[in-house]
């Protein structure tokens, strides 16, 4: 299978689905379907096809599909293919590609493939919050591109989980 020009790629390496008990504890974390929907893909028009890639089985996506969906872009899900069918996949995509920073090989697709913009994104939460900044201390988190097509290509972009967000708004109130 081949990825027309046409559609946005959202993969979904669903880390918690993979490593229920040691995900959260290892700072890995993936946006809820609601941020997927209302943040992650903000700056998209509405009605645009999204195409959801993931390992996984369609029940695990399904919230995914289910928010974009109820936003309004149209939505489908492609999944149960094997690693490197997904990798082929990502690498041959045209347009925009979109997957959080912590996969290796999301990463590799999105600097190495055909698509025009490759979004790494990152999720501040409780439990990343020390290990990003151990992660990225030091190392300069916009990875320091010299190449002109990839300082253009590749865009780094951090976002809250629900329970972030609650947690500033509250230490902003205790402020006041």
């Amino acid at each position: 299978i081949i990825p027309s020009r046409r559609p946005k790629l959202q993969h979904m390496r669903l880390f918690l689905t993979e490593m229920p008990r040691r995900g959260r504890l290892l700072g890995f974390e993936e946006l809820s379907p609601m941020k997927v929907a209302n943040e992650l893909f903000h700056n998209t028009n509405r009605g645009e096809n999204i195409t959801i890639l993931s390992r996984f089985s369609d029940h695990n996506v399904k919230p995914y599909k289910d928010a974009l969906d109820a936003v309004g872009f149209q939505t489908r899900v492609l999944s149960g293919q094997e690693g490197v069918e997904d990798f082929c996949y990502l690498m041959s995509a045209k347009k925009e590609i979109v997957g959080t920073e912590q996969s290796s090989f999301f990463k590799f697709a999105a600097v190495l493939g055909n698509a025009t913009k490759g979004r790494l994104y990152f999720v501040e939460s409780p439990d990343t919050k020390e290990k990003l900044l151990s992660r990225f201390r030091g190392s300069g988190f916009d990875y320091q591109w010299k190449h002109p097509l990839l300082k253009r290509k590749i865009v780094i972009e951090k976002y809250k989980s629900e329970v972030q967000d609650i947690l500033d708004a509250i230490a902003i109130n205790a402020t006041v």
